[in-house]
């Protein structure tokens, strides 16, 4: 159990780290650790978490210039908030 919220912790973190290059402007990087914290989510089964990391990336590759990525992973975004709902 301790070691579930070791996961948590570094899985927020990752996140975190990813909006910060995402604020100096560093998209790959903040990508990077956005995928990070989104393989640790869905390792953990932390819908709430895949969903935060679905909509982050998908904002920052809408920062891009495409939309078909980024609909991809709002879509999926959408789908774990509604399920997250019910």
């Amino acid at each position: 159990m301790k070691d579930l919220g070791k996961k948590k912790a570094l899985a927020i973190n990752y996140s975190n780290l990813g909006i910060v290059y995402q604020t100096r402007g560093d998209r790959d990087k903040a990508i990077e650790f956005y995928q990070k914290a989104l393989k640790l989510s869905e390792d953990l089964g932390s819908k709430e978490g895949m969903a935060i990391n679905y909509s982050n990336l998908g904002n920052i590759y809408l920062t891009r210039g495409t939309w078909i990525r980024p609909l991809s992973f709002i879509q999926n975004a959408l789908k774990l908030h509604e399920e997250l709902r019910q």
